[in-house]
């Protein structure tokens, strides 16, 4: 087989089995177009035709050639209208489309309509959608679908099918128990064991029984009620993928990257590399302008988690601080471990004659919080109550400590202010 740039873990794949291949491309002078077809020539080479089209120009199948029907076409950086894209896929063997923006909520609907239609004779029993523009940002529409008509779980030997749901009740009528049914809000208390076909407690009951909170209360279909679902021991079950989705500090639903939702809204709030440096510098506490970031939609803690999955077994982050997470995301800087920054500080402390200045009392109270500032962060060394836990409670007082920096409160702070600059200083320093 020939080397392709083509990605082989697609789940279509390009195959040199495909039935005449067509690669349709976008533009004659398109950059994007002509790169795209090229990453198909690599694959097929001279066993497929190839054709440039522009907006507009094929206004039926018929205008692709009489020849159409029956071919794998794959129609890249380009797309066709719906009616059109319908008309050209009735005829073919395989159309696979890379590169179409999606927004109509009606066309991304027949376009997963169609996919979930089965042609066992051409060897379609599944489909998997590849979405390279956010197009399944969609699902998430709360107009994309409605609640379920039925919930049903059938148990031992109930028949799959779901039977035939009743007929709504007239006003003021109630039905309990009628062939297994309970409508959703119908009390519980007092119904015989086993009469629900909501066995899992999907709509709020125990498993099995009528249903409702410990001890026989509650509703059917209460809303207050967690979702519970129960398997049975003879079935193995495994998640196949896990799709995990954010809102952001509106309520909003977060539908590109957390990588780019925080380089975005720190540009908002920063307009480059040294305004945020400036910002993070004079803070006094770094925690309140990190609260104030996550007010922003700025997610610190699942951002880390996400870049640590990226980096495999995570190593580079341990320990990492919030600032260079935000530095490594939005300004591609290189991410230093706490305890690097640690051994820096301590070493600048001491080449700028801080250590000196002070005395030994405090060089000892300086040490012990910038390894707590490694083991901890930032954040556990802002507040002077750090002054009364261990091991600084062994060095003396907190008013014997804040002393030691000069005999005030006052010049106990820059000293402070000076410890947080020798940890922020540059990486490259």
């Amino acid at each position: 087989m020939k080397n392709t740039i083509l990605p082989l873990q697609l789940f279509v794949q390009p195959s040199l089995q495909d039935v005449r291949p067509l690669i349709l491309y976008h533009g004659r002078r398109c950059p994007d177009g002509f790169g795209a077809a090229m990453a198909a020539w690599l694959f097929y080479g001279d066993k497929a035709e190839y054709r440039g089209l522009d907006h507009g120009e094929i206004q039926t199948a018929a205008d692709l050639g009489e020849d159409l029907e029956g071919r794998a076409v794959y129609v890249v950086d380009f797309a066709f209208e719906p009616v059109l894209m319908a008309e050209i896929e009735s005829k073919v063997s395989k159309l696979v489309v890379l590169d179409q923006n999606i927004k109509s909520m009606t066309l991304f609907k027949q376009i997963i309509g169609r996919g979930t239609r089965l042609n066992e004779e051409r060897g379609k029993q599944f489909f998997t959608i590849l979405d390279f523009k956010r197009a399944t940002e969609l699902f998430a529409d709360k107009d994309f679908d409605g609640e379920p008509v039925q919930i049903y779980q059938p148990t031992g030997s109930d028949d799959v099918v779901p039977p035939t749901p009743p007929e709504p009740l007239a006003e003021g009528e109630t039905v309990i128990d009628r062939e297994g049914w309970l409508p959703d809000g119908t009390p519980v208390d007092g119904v015989p064991g086993g009469a629900t076909k909501d066995p899992a407690g999907v709509n709020g009951g125990q498993s099995g029984g009528a249903g409702g909170s410990p001890g026989g209360h509650g509703t059917i279909g209460d809303p207050g009620q967690p979702r519970k679902y129960a398997i049975a021991n003879r079935v193995t079950v495994s998640i196949a993928r896990e799709r995990v989705q954010y809102l952001d500090a509106h309520g909003k639903l977060v539908t590109e990257s957390l990588k780019d939702f925080t380089r975005i809204n720190l540009a908002k709030q920063y307009d480059s590399l040294d305004a945020f440096l400036q910002a993070w510098s004079s803070a006094s506490r770094k925690q309140a302008l990190i609260d104030e970031l996550q007010h922003h939609g700025v997610l610190l803690d699942v951002l880390a988690e996400e870049l640590a999955q990226e980096k495999g077994d995570g190593s580079s982050l341990q320990g990492a601080d919030p600032f260079d997470v935000l530095l490594h995301v939005a300004y591609d800087q290189p991410i230093l471990p706490r305890s690097e920054r640690a051994k820096r500080a301590k070493k600048k402390l001491a080449d700028d004659g801080i250590y000196a200045k002070y005395g030994e009392t405090a060089r000892k109270v300086l040490d012990a919080l910038i390894d707590k500032y490694a083991d901890e962060g930032i954040t556990a060394i802002e507040n002077t109550d750090v002054l009364k836990v261990q091991p600084l409670t062994q060095m003396g007082s907190p008013v014997e400590l804040m002393q030691s920096f000069g005999g005030s409160k006052r010049q106990y702070q820059d000293a402070m202010a000076q410890l947080g600059r020798a940890i922020y200083q540059p990486a490259r320093a």
